[in-house]
């Protein structure tokens, strides 16, 4: 008895002594884990920040490879008036589309876009398209133009008169623009 007894105590010191010594261990390894897990995030980031970078990259190197040039952009812009002409407006609306995702930064395909737009009488669309023509470019006179017509069709005249103003500026001797006006 008083060695079961005597091994009953030993084993409850041992697991108080062994239990301060695990929380003194624990408390300095959930430190380390805190300091580790830190620059483990740290460095997931910029891994993620390199291969962000990487694609776009490769994207603006796609951009290029796969772009219009000049002479194909004002060949499939005359496709599409034509087609506005004879108000073909979904055949013309895909080439329009079709120029844009080439050439993202194609102010004529978007402007193209806004007048068909205008001419089959969606006016929130072509709103859409052409203001967003005009952030692209903000100096193009004949976006402003359209945003004037637009604007007129739209029963803002005090718009229409400052698109049309703008459009003066940059094309004083137009004389579509002078007779708009």
């Amino acid at each position: 008895r008083e060695r079961k007894v005597k091994e009953q105590l030993i084993l409850s010191k041992l697991q108080r002594t062994g239990g301060m010594k695990l929380h003194r261990v624990v408390g300095v390894s959930s430190d380390v884990v805190k300091v580790i897990s830190k620059h483990g995030r740290r460095a997931v980031q910029r891994l993620y920040r390199l291969e962000q970078y990487y694609q776009k990259l490769k994207r603006t190197a796609d951009e290029g490879v796969h772009a219009y040039s000049d002479e194909v952009i004002r060949q499939r812009l005359e496709e599409a008036s034509e087609l506005i002409r004879q108000e073909e407006y979904i055949p013309a609306e895909k080439i329009f589309i079709d120029i844009i995702s080439h050439n993202p930064k194609s102010v004529d395909g978007y402007e193209g876009l806004g007048n068909m737009y205008l001419t089959s009488g969606q006016l929130d669309q072509a709103q859409e398209t052409l203001t967003f023509a005009l952030r692209i470019s903000p100096d193009d006179a004949s976006v402003h133009m359209s945003l004037s017509e637009l604007q007129t069709r739209l029963s803002n005249p005090k718009q229409a008169l400052a698109h049309l103003k703008k459009a003066i500026e940059k094309r004083p001797k137009n004389p579509r623009y002078l007779d708009y006006y």
